[in-house]
């Protein structure tokens, strides 16, 4: 938890892999911690819910997931178990109103 390693890609000069650490320009995450690579605890994060919840509650803009974010989340995890039961490629449909969506 708190850390990232995130891939260059095939055609990148350097292939491998980068190693992010968490930091206080991520998000919430400088509310709880002083500095990169110290991790938040479960305390944190539920806190961080809470006022996610609270302000979606109170009408503001979900910056983060939605439960359209949770059905499409769902919809996909579906799909890979039926292509791994069924050996076979299986395809997801997009649901609108995804923070994904509304983002682009």
């Amino acid at each position: 938890m708190n850390e990232l390693h995130i891939s260059s890609g095939l055609g990148a000069a350097h292939q491998g892999y980068t190693r992010v650490m968490a930091s206080p320009g991520m998000g919430d995450f400088g509310l709880f911690q002083p500095g990169a690579g110290t991790s938040m605890g479960y305390d944190d994060l539920k806190v961080i819910e809470a006022k996610k919840f609270l302000e979606a509650v109170a009408g503001r803009a979900a910056l983060n997931s939605n439960i359209q974010d949770a059905l499409s989340a769902s919809q996909v995890i579906s799909a890979a178990e039926r292509s791994a039961a069924e050996r076979r490629w299986e395809s997801s449909v997009p649901v609108e109103g995804t923070t994904a969506a509304l983002a682009s």
